[in-house]
């Protein structure tokens, strides 16, 4: 009975990590479809929303079946609880995601670009050069 749930503990495990992978190519293929204007990568991220839901769904019932089954005590319970928060994590980076292709959808076909004089600029890129921002230094 508790190797079944070991074993049952390692696939939730697996499937967070899954999770956390599909989270980080949507948020990776939704920048990238703002940077280079790609309304395929921006059809990529919104494909990838199901699946990401879905995961959301299997993951928290895994959890609370093992809870509501196994009543675990300890390290168990940490692990079943923090599983419950990563994955609500997750699903809302996923959701970010989205918001970003979305909005990349939406600058698409746009004609004027703010920095198309300056050459390609790429988000972030003021947070870490402030001075560049402010002017020259003393």
């Amino acid at each position: 009975m508790e190797r079944h749930f070991e074993v049952e503990l390692q696939a939730l495990r697996d499937r967070l990590l899954t999770m956390g992978s599909l989270a980080e190519t949507m948020i990776h293929k939704g920048i990238k479809a703002l940077v280079d204007r790609d309304e395929s990568l921006v059809q990529a991220v919104l494909a990838h929303e199901e699946e990401m839901d879905l995961l959301c769904i299997e993951i928290d019932d895994r959890c609370f079946t093992q809870m509501a089954l196994r009543q675990p005590m300890a390290s168990d319970l940490r692990l079943l609880v923090a599983s419950i928060k990563i994955n609500s994590d997750l699903e809302r980076i996923g959701d970010q995601a989205v918001s970003i292709a979305l909005r990349a959808r939406s600058l698409i076909g746009q004609t004027a670009h703010r920095h198309s004089s300056h050459g390609r600029h790429r988000p972030g890129d003021g947070a870490r050069q402030p001075r560049r921002l402010c002017g020259p230094g003393p």
